[in-house]
């Protein structure tokens, strides 16, 4: 019995044998190439990169120093909502075979839902306001802000200096406006601040029609 055993291991040892080793040789030759795009991208999904100038025609005119803060702040509440829906079925599980009253019920899921849905909406709202960068084209005199997606992928938006919108009460935290997309950066994070009095209007002329027309109503009053 051990001598059949033998022979049929022999039998199926040669013919892998076979196999393996042209296979191994493809392999050390590199004329076997692994997919290596696709085993990365699922890990670097949530890996942060940081904003770069993909025209080479354009120049970074806008860095914000807060952008790694507002990266951290928004993957750990995206992670905690990840586990917290991955921990719904056993919690209700544990609803369906436990005596649990309802208000008990209604107030543990008033907080799970707070937690898991709206805190990463509420945060959206807010994140995808912030600038992390904006590069500038002269060859075009077009603007590229840079922003965040819902889950943390970097948002593009192309502009002109003409279609930025500063409305007499902003939106909150938003200090213009570009087609209907609030926007929020800080002045300070500016390399030129030319750039920045272009978005908030400075470089245009009074309208002295205007401010005489706000003088009268304010002495009629």
């Amino acid at each position: 019995m051990i001598s059949s055993l033998a022979r049929t291991c022999r039998q199926f040892y040669c013919p892998l044998n076979q196999i393996s080793k042209p296979f191994v040789s493809e392999l050390t030759s590199r004329k076997i190439s692994l997919p290596k795009k696709q085993l990365t991208s699922s890990i670097s999904f949530f890996k942060r990169t940081e904003p770069q100038d993909d025209r080479k025609d354009s120049i970074q005119i806008y860095r914000e120093e807060l952008d790694g803060n507002v990266f951290r702040v928004k993957a750990f509440s995206l992670l905690s909502s990840g586990f917290g829906l991955a921990y719904l079925p056993i919690a209700i599980h544990k609803i369906m075979n436990e005596d649990i009253s309802v208000v008990a019920i209604v107030i543990s899921g008033t907080i799970f839902s707070f937690f898991t849905f709206i805190t990463p909406l509420l945060l959206h709202q807010l994140a995808k306001r912030y600038v992390t960068a904006v590069s500038y084209s002269e060859d075009t005199d077009t603007y590229a802000a840079k922003t965040y997606s819902f889950f943390l992928r970097d948002k593009e938006l192309t502009f002109k200096a003409n279609e930025v919108d500063v409305p007499e009460t902003p939106p909150f935290l938003a200090s213009f406006v570009v087609r209907g997309n609030p926007l929020f950066v800080d002045p300070k994070s500016f390399t030129d601040l030319n750039h920045y009095k272009r978005f908030m209007k400075y470089d245009v002329p009074l309208d002295l029609k205007l401010t005489s027309d706000i003088k009268e109503k304010s002495k009629i009053n």
